[in-house]
């Protein structure tokens, strides 16, 4: 694609599945009801089909225009971002793409330049039943003004919270045009913590090579929130099955994770813990870092999973020197014990074959491990919350970054900066399963619920389990609604989401057409008595 002087990428997210026509008689609908013949004659125009950069990208339609000044970009870009109609349409990350980003794409379609009769000419693609209009058409949405934020769990049997979003977001948009979208994925710190904690802040991911749990370069992923934080999944290095020798495993590749989010000038780190196929107590993750282990002859152990029962001495003087200028937190899936019967060796041998000789061997060695960072860093790992996860990796983090343990739902929360997403909206629509109402200690869909009594938000709850509205915690019930799916809903979850999210935003479009004409009588009453 050749981008001229300037360009503007335009990402709108279908949602729904249409074909390529389809599409762009949506999309181009929608564009030139809000852009004029005087905003964009002569310039070249480009779209298709995106392949997806993140997990909620499905459907992403590229729209590309070329060519033109600074001035011009500038204004198609005030224009289209201050539409509430078209902005539902917008992607929820990056809506816009500029030049550099744009230089190296391909694989768009060529549709031609927008003629001074509106018509578009001399592409690849049939567009003259697209015409440019002269003047802009006035469009009356319901929703324009109106920001929600959606922000469901993950259903069972893997529905999970972004595909609810999807959903959801299909039905605030047919029920109310020009609403604005904010999607909230709701993450425990399990798998897909980086994607929904990247997608709810508008953030970036990253990818590098990072060694395995057999020590082979795999490919991990990090998430970069609001350009001065970072989350961290040690799952991204550690969730592949070893398949050399599960008895003999490192924690490396989430060391060099932590240590390429340090060297990019991140002082703001979360990291997430959550079951990994490797047992070393952290000790790989720690040589990562700068620390080294010894041996009773003084020579410098490897650092696998084998070493454990070796360790003598460990030294932290050549670790990491942006370490003790970071802030670090903790997400810890796994409350167990870092060693003992519910330590993390037994966890661990759960998840791999195991015989009964290295299961003792590994045993002996994190006994050995928890000696010597009891003596190291004079902490009792008995009392750290969850230092059996990821294989021990909790406890050696808690122990080397100096790390106190705070509730998940907390951290989450915070490293999202929830206050700054909740500015403006008017109201909170969220999805929990049935599991979720019956365990409601340190869930993140209920501190979310919290956050909103305390900022006065309404909260739309859609469930399929509640029997009524006291099943849903919420310190001010006048502030909430709950909406049941019917009992079968458990069979087929999407059928019967998008019936109930069909219902809840219909009443909710009911609900402000009332306000509304209730407003206009009381200002025409007013007058009357004037």
């Amino acid at each position: 694609m050749e981008v001229g002087s300037f360009g503007l990428g335009i990402r709108f997210d279908m949602l729904e599945e249409y074909s390529e026509k389809e599409t762009l008689s949506i999309i181009c609908e929608e564009l030139f009801s809000v852009l004029t013949l005087s905003d964009v004659e002569g310039l070249r125009l480009y779209g298709g089909f995106r392949a997806p950069e993140h997990p909620s990208d499905v459907n992403i339609y590229m729209m590309v225009f070329t060519h033109g000044s600074l001035k011009v970009m500038r204004n198609i870009y005030k224009k289209l971002d201050d539409d509430a109609g078209i902005n539902m349409y917008f992607a929820s990350t990056h809506p816009y793409y500029e030049n550099n980003r744009l230089e190296r794409i391909d694989g768009l379609t060529y549709f031609g330049v927008i003629q001074s009769n509106g018509r578009i000419t001399g592409g690849d693609y049939d567009l003259t039943d697209v015409v440019v209009s002269k003047k802009r058409g006035r469009r009356k949405l319901s929703g324009k003004g109106l920001k929600i934020m959606i922000a469901p769990e993950g259903f069972k049997d893997g529905f999970t919270s972004l595909e609810a979003i999807k959903r959801l977001t299909i039905a605030a948009r047919r029920n109310i045009p020009g609403v604005k979208v904010v999607p909230l994925p709701i993450t425990d710190g399990g798998n897909g913590t980086v994607e929904a904690l990247v997608m709810a802040c508008n953030g970036a991911t990253r990818e590098i090579e990072v060694k395995n749990a057999d020590l082979l370069p795999q490919k991990a992923k990090y998430g970069i929130l609001y350009g001065d934080r970072a989350i961290v999944d040690i799952t991204e290095a550690l969730s592949a099955h070893p398949y050399d020798n599960a008895q003999r495993t490192s924690s490396f590749g989430a060391g060099e994770i932590i240590c390429r989010v340090l060297d990019e000038g991140i002082r703001n780190v979360i990291i997430a813990l959550d079951e990994v196929y490797s047992c070393d107590g952290g000790m790989g993750c720690a040589r990562a870092l700068g620390v080294k282990f010894y041996d009773n002859e003084g020579l410098e152990l490897t650092g696998d999973s084998e070493d454990l029962l070796k360790i003598v001495r460990i030294d932290t003087e050549f670790m990491h020197p942006m370490i003790k200028n970071t802030k670090f937190s903790l997400i810890v899936r796994e409350h167990t014990n870092f060693s003992g019967e519910n330590g993390a060796v037994k966890v661990f041998s759960r998840r791999v074959h195991m015989m009964d000789s290295d299961r003792e061997y590994l045993d002996l060695g994190m006994e050995n491990l928890k000696a010597r960072l009891t003596e190291s860093f004079s902490v009792d790992l008995d009392r750290v919350v969850g230092a059996g996860c990821a294989g021990g990796a909790s406890a050696m983090l808690h122990c080397l970054l100096g790390i106190e343990y705070t509730n998940n739902a907390e951290t989450i929360l915070k490293a999202i900066n929830i206050d700054k997403l909740l500015k403006g909206v008017a109201l909170v629509v969220i999805g929990v399963g049935a599991e979720s109402l019956r365990n409601k200690d340190d869930r993140e869909i209920f501190a979310l619920m919290e956050k909103c009594d305390e900022k006065k938000v309404p909260v739309a709850v859609l469930t399929y389990s509640a029997k009524s509205e006291a099943d849903v915690p919420s310190k001010n019930k006048q502030n909430s609604a709950v909406f049941v799916m019917d009992q079968s809903d458990e069979r087929d979850i999407a059928k019967f989401l998008d019936i109930a999210s069909n219902r809840m935003f219909s009443l909710i479009k009911v609900g402000r057409g009332v306000e509304r004409i209730g407003a206009l009588l009381s200002i025409k009453r007013r007058g009357l008595r004037k």
